[in-house]
This record gives C-alpha cells, sequence and structure tokens, in this order.
C-alpha cells in the first residue's frame, strides 16, 4: 500500500510537523449522550440504499480477519409502529460473510463463529430471494440489492467490551437487525 503525504505545516518555531495543528477542544461530558438508539420493534419495513463489504484486519499483522455485508437499511414511511414512527431512519446491520481461521485458529475455535455467526446473514440472503447454498459477494450483485425490500426486528443490545479476557456491559446500547423475513413471507402470514 502507498504511503500517504500529508504534506508539512510550518510550526510556530520555525519547524514542520507532518499533520495539521488543532487547537484543543473542550469537548465536555459525552456520558449521557444515547446514539439514537430506537426501542426494540418487530416486523418493520425496511429498503435497502446501499451495500457494501467491510473487511476487519488484524491490528497488528494487518492480515484480513473477517468480512462483513453491511446494509444500509432504511424504515418505510410506515415506521416502525404503522404509524411512521422513526420513518425514513437508517440502520447499518453487519452481517458476517467469511472468517479468517485458517490465519486465526484461537480467535475463531468457539462454536458459535461455526455454527451461528453467519446465521443472520443466511436469513438476510433467503430473505432476498439468494441461493443460499452458493453465494458470491461481488459489485454486481451489492448494486442488485439497492431498491430491495425486506422485514426485520429492531433489537436493542447493550455493547460490551472484552475487559481481563471476559466480555462486560458498557452501559451504551446499539441496534441490531435479527429475523429477516422476505416482503413476500410476511405479507402471506
Amino acid at each position: 500500500m502507498p504511503e500517504l503525504d500529508y504534506g508539512t505545516v510550518d510550526t510556530e518555531d520555525g519547524g514542520t510537523v507532518p499533520f495539521d495543528v488543532n487547537d484543543e477542544v473542550d469537548v465536555g461530558d459525552l456520558s449521557d449522550q444515547q446514539g439514537g438508539v430506537l426501542e426494540p420493534a418487530a416486523k418493520v419495513h425496511f429498503a435497502v440504499k446501499k451495500a457494501s463489504v467491510r473487511t476487519a484486519d488484524d491490528k497488528d499483522t494487518k492480515t484480513w480477519m473477517v468480512k462483513r455485508l453491511v446494509i444500509e437499511a432504511q424504515i418505510s414511511p410506515e415506521g416502525t409502529d404503522g404509524e411512521g414512527k422513526y420513518a425514513k431512519k437508517v440502520l447499518f446491520p453487519e452481517l458476517v460473510l467469511t472468517f479468517n481461521k485458517a490465519d486465526f485458529p484461537d480467535a475463531f475455535k468457539s462454536p458459535w463463529w461455526t455454527n451461528e455467526a453467519r446465521f443472520p446473514t443466511k436469513q438476510f440472503l433467503k430473505a432476498m430471494g439468494e441461493d443460499v447454498t452458493n453465494v458470491r459477494i461481488n459489485d454486481e450483485f451489492l448494486g442488485s440489492l439497492i431498491g430491495r425490500e425486506f422485514i426485520a426486528d429492531i433489537k436493542r443490545r447493550e455493547i460490551k467490551t472484552k475487559v481481563n479476557g471476559k466480555y462486560e456491559g458498557t452501559g451504551d446500547f446499539k441496534n441490531e437487525l435479527a429475523n429477516f423475513r422476505s416482503v413476500e413471507s410476511a405479507a402471506s402470514a
């Protein structure tokens, strides 16, 4: 990967630094910020506005660890309550596509990775009418998702972080989408 050149900035003492020098900004207390987390809702209609693949790399080796399908999913005009609540609000579910067990066997040794990590991905692809036995994600496929609709439940989950080898709640929350269904199957139910 080519090294980026950001140029240099002159300093007051006549030297230069390889970045912009910014004045300090006092941000204050952010502990009460909620991040727009929605309350749980079932059978919400969404439309795909954008789709992409995000690769998470190991911070030390820069080798890829996990590839995820990132969906920009906009809530339909009916909203979460059928009356327009949160209409057009966008959520960003990330669905595990694959993981690099060959290079990171210890990181992915849990049965969850092998048997459950990609279940939401399977549900989403089935909701899109895709064959889940032969999945290939490429630019053409990503483009074909735009404008397509699906139904999912909005979940509210506490964000967890690893502390001394165990996951602990942070007190902050995020939304996740679950139980993906096609619009057609929901209409017939």
